[in-house]
């Protein structure tokens, strides 16, 4: 493989680990955290923050499954899913 692919490849699975990352951990922030407050304190300003979080948590989760998507198209290929490879 050349220098340049190699960076390109990690690249893309840096954005997939932090966007994966960032996605489950902030819909954790978001269950334990954000809505027992919302419920216990029904503010306006509480009930905005959910919603711009679900909307940014679900910009990041499709994010992730965009570079995941990218990244198995530009190493093994989406056969390798299939056939009990390495990851299955």
């Amino acid at each position: 493989m050349e220098l340049d692919t190699i960076v390109i490849l990690w690249l893309i699975r840096a954005a997939h680990v932090l966007g994966g990352g960032l996605w489950v951990g902030g819909y954790a922030l978001l269950a334990l955290v954000v809505i027992p407050w919302v419920e216990r304190e029904a503010t306006p300003q509480g009930i905005q923050l959910a919603i711009v979080a679900v909307r940014l948590l679900t910009y990041t989760g499709v994010g992730t499954i965009f570079f995941g998507l990218l990244l198995t198209m530009r190493t093994r290929g989406f056969a390798a899913l299939l056939s009990g490879g390495e990851w299955g």
